[in-house]
């Protein structure tokens, strides 16, 4: 299959991340804000130095040093949606559903930021400490703040159109959510240069905090939503099947025992991690509500990765066997990480 990656970034993933993003209760999230932060900023950052480690060190491919990286950042975003699901199915504690939902949410952001950092040094452009941290703050203060822009800017535009008794505003409201998560991923990816994700995330947050008490019909609005992402994952999962499909034309039978140790290294190296930063997430809680026993931290430490990242991670420049083992790397550690 011959798809440009940047067509399925821009069309799934604002809807996506936008309305996992939105239905966040902003009570809850504030409360673990910081907490998630932890976990997703310098959690990802250590879980790319471990992978990073075992792909350039461990795995016998000779990978470059910014594919070794790249490649370990797409390990780093996790995907909760099983997990979230059977926490709040056995009734555990709002705070720990809370802090694992909104880990995964916010290092969709902090990993794919890492990822198109090494990407473009993958491609050939030059590279120095400098120049990686500058793209970083780049890529993330900005797309932040363009994403808290939007958000406002979003919800001050429901504002004036939130009359219950008049029917043409709910219909303008679903259009202005489904029009700023778009505007924020597209300006803020293509116009600003700025990750598109993160400001696409910031926005539904700031929307979820000021404009919820504005909608006509939440029912309405939960429903359109919730089929754009069934739709959405849908599409996007049968694609990942097919490009899984692709990769495994040049992998060969050893590859999978290679993919084995690596879902064992990388759930390890998740729960170190957690066990790290324990004490620190702990820390900036602020209160006993929010604090995390080990028992918690085990609930956390399982990995699972953020597959609907993958196919717009994917680029003409891996061709050859080794390269071409990156993604079904990813792909097969998604499945074996998938508890369905």
């Amino acid at each position: 299959m011959d798809i440009d990656p940047h067509l399925l970034l821009y069309a799934f993933l604002p809807v996506l991340l936008f309305g996992d993003a939105m239905s966040i209760v902003w009570h809850d999230f504030r409360r673990t804000a910081l907490q998630c932060a932890v976990l997703a900023g310098p959690g990802v950052l250590i879980g790319t130095g471990l992978m990073f480690v075992v792909a350039r060190y461990v795995f016998p491919y000779g990978w470059s040093d910014f594919e070794c990286a790249a490649f370990a950042s797409v390990l780093a975003a996790t995907d909760p949606v099983a997990v979230v699901g059977l926490l709040k199915e056995m009734g555990a504690s709002r705070v720990l559903t809370m802090q694992i939902a909104g880990e995964s949410l916010l290092n969709d952001g902090v990993a794919i930021v890492v990822w198109l950092v090494f990407f473009d040094f993958m491609k050939g452009v030059d590279a120095d400490g400098g120049t990686i941290i500058g793209s970083f703050l780049r890529l993330a203060a900005g797309g932040t703040a363009f994403g808290i822009l939007c958000g406002v800017v979003g919800a001050r535009w429901m504002s004036l159109a939130s009359d219950r008794l008049v029917h043409t505003d709910s219909l303008v409201q679903v259009a202005v959510t489904i029009t700023v998560a778009y505007m924020a991923f597209f300006i803020g990816e293509n116009e600003l240069r700025v990750s598109g994700v993160l400001a696409a995330i910031f926005a539904a947050l700031m929307m979820s905090k000021f404009a919820k008490p504005l909608v006509c019909h939440k029912d309405g609005m939960e429903a359109v939503w919730h089929a754009m992402e069934y739709f959405g994952n849908t599409i996007l999962f049968v694609l990942c099947g097919l490009f899984a499909y692709e990769s495994c034309k040049k992998v060969a039978w050893e590859d999978f025992g290679w993919l084995i140790l690596l879902y064992i290294l990388a759930n390890l190296a998740r729960a170190f991690m957690v066990a790290l930063l324990w004490p620190i997430v702990n820390m900036v809680g602020g209160s006993d509500v929010t604090r995390t026993t080990w028992k918690e931290c085990a609930v956390q430490s399982p990995e699972g990765v953020a597959l609907h990242l993958m196919p717009c991670k994917r680029h003409s420049a891996l061709r050859s066997r080794h390269t071409c083992a990156l993604p079904s790397f990813v792909q097969g550690f998604s499945w074996k990480s998938s508890p369905e």
